[in-house]
């Protein structure tokens, strides 16, 4: 059901400039936390499949712990036809937890 959204994290476990990995709806899921604005995508760099969870953010940015490439998670664009796409997936952060939808 695309309306279901389950809880994947504690509100408190991703404080503001951090990255987690998390799972849903049977997708591996890398949760940012941007000026307290918390974000989550698809756990895979679109370019080169690296998780994206174990790279960093800078700004808006999460940068790719396997080639430094950035994407900017508010406002992706796709870097090339190829590109698959990086999915953001529905989140919204209540009762202490992070809980994110199908999407």
């Amino acid at each position: 059901m695309a309306d279901e959204f389950i809880r994947v994290a504690n509100e408190a476990d991703l404080p503001p400039g951090e990255v987690m990995r998390a799972e849903a709806h049977g997708n591996e899921l890398c949760l940012a936390n941007i000026d307290g604005t918390v974000y989550v995508i698809s756990n895979e760099c679109p370019h080169a499949s690296w998780p994206l969870d174990s790279g960093y953010l800078d700004g808006e940015e999460i940068v790719c712990p396997g080639h430094n490439m950035a994407f900017n998670i508010p406002n992706y664009v796709k870097v090339s036809p190829y590109d698959p796409g990086m999915k953001l997936y529905p989140v919204k952060v209540e009762d202490g937890g992070i809980w994110v939808g199908e999407g």
